[in-house]
């Protein structure tokens, strides 16, 4: 059964406008009849899983992937994306860290990590009898490397947004007007996409990129990520944060609390945030 929402965009069917989009991705979720969508902090799928739920009430479920790469603060906010929407949460443990090829960290590291998310997004779809798999991919995702996508496409899953046609500033708009609050979250990844290729993924450097991102966190930086490259924490953030982060007592606070942490060097990237930047070695960026 349908839920409804007072906050529905104005139709625009075949005109290609966002809320022609949006209208074909409630009928392509209506013709799944029933969804269970990967669930993280981020807007994509929070929107997948606003409209899966306003489409098919009880017949669509969020599932969220805890593992340690998750963390803590990106759990509460897929936690309250599902709450928000009312949406049924359910929390499934993955176990890509005991994968070899996974924790050897090469460039199909997310090849791997999707593979395992599949098998288990799956296995839980067939106990409640649950026809689709989907994940909140967009159109504008082809810009960079992502193997992972690749794996969850062999699996069966299936790319709602993307299929119709959903760039990320369509998918923000949508949810804005829909009234989610991750309308303007920034975008963020797993806590191991924050580790340089080659370098052997363990439970110990996840937690102190955690650990370091919520320093970051606590001095009110609101896009940003801490790469790992050996013992160096390379600090990205953007642009306009880059005063803040230099001011003496910010700094000196950030270098005694990363050093508590566990890394010897503490190093700031001057080009700033920048998306997919760990992907440099194995593709040219302009």
């Amino acid at each position: 059964m349908a839920v409804e929402s007072s906050a529905i965009v104005d139709s625009g069917v075949g005109d290609g406008s966002p809320a022609s989009k949006l209208d074909l991705l409630r009928e392509s979720v209506r013709r799944r009849g029933s969804i269970v969508i990967g669930l993280s902090a981020g807007v994509d799928s929070a929107l997948l899983a606003k409209v899966s739920f306003m489409e098919l009430g009880s017949s669509a479920v969020a599932v969220t992937a805890v593992s340690p790469s998750l963390s803590s603060h990106d759990r509460m906010l897929a936690s309250e994306n599902a709450r928000e929407i009312g949406i049924r949460h359910v929390l499934v443990e993955t176990n890509e860290m005991e994968n070899p090829s996974y924790t050897a960290n090469d460039s199909m590291r997310c090849f791997h990590c999707k593979t395992e998310l599949s098998a288990e997004l799956w296995s839980f779809a067939r106990k409640e009898n649950i026809s689709s798999v989907a994940l909140g991919v967009n159109a504008s995702d082809a810009a960079d490397f992502r193997p992972g996508i690749r794996a969850a496409q062999e699996s069966g899953m299936c790319f709602p947004l993307k299929e119709c046609g959903m760039t990320k500033d369509e998918v923000r708009e949508l949810a804005r007007q829909l009234g989610l609050a991750a309308h303007d979250r920034p975008s963020n990844s797993c806590l191991s996409s924050r580790v340089q290729y080659g370098q052997r993924i363990d439970a110990r450097t996840l937690r102190m990129v955690e650990e370091a991102e919520n320093v970051l966190r606590g001095l009110g930086v609101r896009n940003f990520r801490v790469r790992v490259h050996g013992n160096v924490a390379r600090i990205e953030v953007d642009a306009s944060s880059l005063p803040s982060i230099v001011e003496e007592s910010a700094r000196k606070e950030i270098v005694k609390k990363f050093r508590a942490i566990g890394f010897l060097y503490v190093a700031l990237e001057l080009e700033g945030f920048r998306s997919g930047s760990m992907n440099l070695p194995i593709r040219s960026i302009p």
